[in-house]
């Protein structure tokens, strides 16, 4: 393992045991985390006995229905190359679908199962295999142009029968129950082995679900993929959540924005010589001049070598999944986060050079990492808090608290803030157009001190209307709206604000 590989595994390993501990001082009566990882995952093991009765006949174990759709958390053997170093072992969302049936050479009809991986930052072909299920349950393969017993569940721990593998055995390793979804299941493990014996390829196949774990491939030895079950839709139901392209997810939930929202950052900066606080407060939200609503967020930095305090503004778009901040230098939107439901997919900001990869995911939280990891840099997003955790070149920073929507989590208590945040404007006002004169837009500002309903009009000196800006309700905050007036002729023209009860006019000119 490369050095920059195991500084990278370090400095997570750091930062989620970090979030770990301090998420388990939230309330729980409050904490909508459901992680899933190696602690908690879909399927937990149980007491309860396995229990097939054998005359009531086979439970259904491998449901095959079409488009039935598993999503699976896939550690692959696929190397990523990078000027920084190679990476291997990185984690996949594979998706196994039923497509349709389809009549084989040998006369019988199987399902097409397509095999694939999501993610933009992988390109190559799916790949299909063909299974069928007898009156009793169990499963066939069609292999080598003929028809192969996959998995016979009637069979005894320790027995053993042909596989579709010449000189390869099927074994049964164990028979046990698991817990899922809120109900117990029986579970069979099953075991290929060549003739001496050795376990080359192991999976898991759990009632209802279907195949729940895979390990190892004959043909690819010793480094072999391992998946396990992250969530389905099963015979139209759903099991699961952030399931790759099958569900549509509200990202904002991922990264809340709501006035009032607020965030306790604890960390440790250069290698642990500073401990470090930092304070968010979302305070208001305000039109900018893509003719988009961002939100303002102040903060104050303690315990670093740059403490400091300032504004950024941000805005989710659902509709791209990703997170946009305001670039007050050319008047622009960049990505600072783009959000998927694809392990593998990729994005990049502010740089060419380096992309950031989605590398690990539960049903309420996901995570990304630089790559190449220059430095080092991750970040963690928890659904309902928004950035729980970030790692970064000698540090990290965790949530220890929040106040979102209203609702309070862990510790929030604030201490050494200079600024008192009453920045929520105090009085209804319109702002002189800028620039003035103007040729063909300009830029008219107006501020209301609570939710109002605004009407923003432009006249010609007859009292005419020529143009609507804004009609409909806003929130508190100052807005600025782009006016072009590329199809009016030159001269003085009037714009109104109407807001509140209250109403403002100003003149403006317009010379071409």
């Amino acid at each position: 393992m490369s050095i920059a590989s195991f500084l990278r595994k370090y400095y997570l390993f750091i930062i989620l045991n970090t979030a770990v501990m301090q998420m388990a001082a939230f309330p729980q009566n409050h904490l909508p985390l459901n992680l899933h990882n190696k602690e908690n995952k879909p399927f937990q093991k149980s007491d309860s006995p396995f229990q097939l009765n054998k005359q009531m006949g086979l439970p259904d174990f491998y449901p095959l229905k079409n488009s039935d759709y598993v999503e699976y958390i896939q550690q692959d053997t696929t190397v990523l190359r990078t000027s920084a170093g190679n990476y291997p072992g990185l984690n996949f969302s594979v998706i196994s679908e039923v497509l349709r049936d389809t009549l084989m050479s040998n006369g019988k009809t199987y399902k097409i199962i397509r095999w694939s991986k999501c993610a933009n930052s992988v390109n190559e072909p799916p790949r299909y295999e063909y299974l069928r299920k007898d009156t009793s349950g169990n499963i066939y393969i069609f292999y080598n142009n003929a028809d192969n017993l996959l998995y016979d569940f009637s069979k005894d721990s320790g027995q053993v029968y042909s596989s579709q593998y010449p000189g390869y055995m099927w074994i049964i390793l164990n028979k046990y129950t698991v817990k899922g979804f809120g109900s117990l299941h029986s579970a069979i493990d099953f075991g290929l082995i060549d003739s001496a014996g050795v376990i080359k390829r192991k999976v898991s196949v759990i009632q209802d679900f279907g195949l729940a774990y895979y390990k190892g491939d004959i043909n690819i030895s010793p480094d072999l993929p391992e998946g396990s079950f992250f969530g389905a839709v099963i015979n139209d139901s759903t099991f699961g959540y952030l399931l790759a392209k099958r569900q549509k997810i509200d990202w904002r939930e991922f990264y809340p924005l709501h006035i009032g929202d607020f965030w306790k950052y604890k960390g440790s900066e250069d290698r642990g010589q500073f401990e470090t606080t930092r304070y968010v407060w979302a305070v208001k939200d305000t039109l900018m001049q893509d003719n988009n609503i961002y939100t303002m967020l102040y903060y104050e930095s303690y315990g670093g070598p740059y403490p400091g305090k300032g504004y950024y503004l941000e805005r989710v778009d659902n509709t791209t999944a990703a997170v946009l901040g305001w670039n007050s230098v050319d008047s622009s939107s960049n990505i600072k986060y783009k959000f998927s439901s694809c392990l593998g997919d990729t994005f990049t900001r502010f740089s060419s050079i380096a992309f950031y990869r989605y590398d690990d995911k539960s049903y309420a939280g996901i995570y990304y990492f630089l790559y190449p990891d220059l430095t080092y840099s991750g970040h963690s997003f928890t659904k309902g808090l928004g950035l729980s955790s970030e790692t970064f070149d000698g540090g990290y920073e965790s949530l220890v608290g929040a106040v979102i929507d209203g609702k309070v989590y862990g510790d929030t208590t604030v201490s050494g803030v200079e600024k008192n945040l009453n920045i929520t404007p105090s009085e209804y006002k319109l702002f002189q157009n800028y620039p003035n004169p103007f040729n063909p837009t300009t830029i008219i500002k107006y501020s209301i001190p609570k939710r109002s309903y605004v009407s923003l009009n432009v006249y010609d000196l007859l009292g005419r209307k020529v143009q609507t800006l804004v009609d409909g309700e806003k929130l508190a905050g100052e807005y600025t709206v782009n006016f072009s007036a590329k199809n009016l002729a030159s001269g003085v023209y009037i714009y109104a604000l109407r807001s509140g009860g209250y109403s403002f006019s100003k003149k403006l000119i317009l010379l071409k």
